[in-house]
């Protein structure tokens, strides 16, 4: 009886083996030993591969962080209607828009103005996001951060094209005659 249930024991601890190779190893070694295991996979891989693309290492360790991040800014759907649902100028009839009061066309502009104002939004944080995508946050603050010196360091040039198109647009809206005698006096646009 002994035996038989030696036997057992062995074959259990086979099974066991079969399906965990690493099971009778302490947590370092095993630790260690799947990630030689995993780097050979890889490694057989790209082998397997010549002359195809080369896999993106950045990519497949980021792939978990990705998935936490889109949990993160998934939105419920209540929040967004999809563009067919939403308000245009262009879907409401013409006739039903004469038909309402100033009142409620008012109503109405403003609230399409703020529809167009929150997808305005909405796109720019997509577009925000992909740009980022695939990156490592240490290196997403510091793009960020250069894109920001960057942007104050161009205030002063941005402030003065401003300016001269103020001043442009201003000199575009006189009279042709008054314009002629501007530029007679010497101004420059």
């Amino acid at each position: 009886q002994q035996q038989y249930e030696q036997q057992q024991y062995e074959q259990q601890q086979m099974q066991q083996e079969e399906q965990d190779p690493y099971a009778g190893l302490d947590e370092t070694e095993r630790r260690l030993r799947m990630e030689q295991d995993r780097q050979r996979r890889i490694k057989e891989k790209v082998r397997e591969s010549k002359g195809k693309k080369p896999p993106n290492f950045r990519l497949m360790l980021s792939a978990g962080k990705q998935q936490q991040q889109q949990q993160q800014y998934q939105q419920p759907e209540e929040e967004y209607a999809p563009p067919t649902q939403r308000l245009s100028m262009a879907s409401i009839a013409s006739s039903k828009l004469a038909g309402l009061s100033w009142k409620e066309q008012l109503k109405l502009k403003r609230q399409l103005a703020q529809q167009q104002e929150e997808d305005a939004k909405r796109e720019a944080h997509l577009k925000e996001k992909q740009k980022w995508e695939g990156m490592p946050a240490w290196k997403v603050a510091l793009l960020k951060e250069r894109e920001r010196k960057a942007w104050e360091k161009s205030a002063p040039q941005r402030a003065a094209e401003k300016k001269r198109q103020e001043e442009l647009e201003k000199f575009n809206s006189l009279p042709t005659w008054k314009q002629q005698l501007l530029i007679k006096k010497g101004f420059k646009y």
